[in-house]
């Protein structure tokens, strides 16, 4: 077990000593805030605006990733009530 724990003590390590703090980040295509290291590579949640990097809603066009029917994407807002179905849209 003593080797797992310097494993993980030495990647910890590596991380803290990124050249650039972790201030650099890219979204890979990601949408909901989450960005990468560009150094590292180690990823953050919130490293972005979702208003600024994700889906515009389909009412006011503010980026989100709250709510999606079909092809279009609904901030908090405006998210259509939930119906009668249930999570794997079957009627219950």
């Amino acid at each position: 077990m003593p080797e797992a724990e310097d494993a993980a003590w030495a990647q910890l390590e590596a991380i803290r000593s990124c050249p650039t703090g972790h201030s650099t980040f890219e979204t890979r295509g990601y949408r909901n805030g989450l960005g990468f290291c560009t150094d590292w590579g180690m990823s953050r949640s919130g490293a972005f605006d979702v208003r600024e990097v994700g889906h515009p809603c389909s009412v006011c066009g503010v980026g989100c990733f709250y709510s999606q029917r079909g092809e279009e994407w609904f901030c908090e807002e405006h998210a259509p009530a939930r119906d009668e179905e249930d999570l794997f849209g079957q009627e219950g």
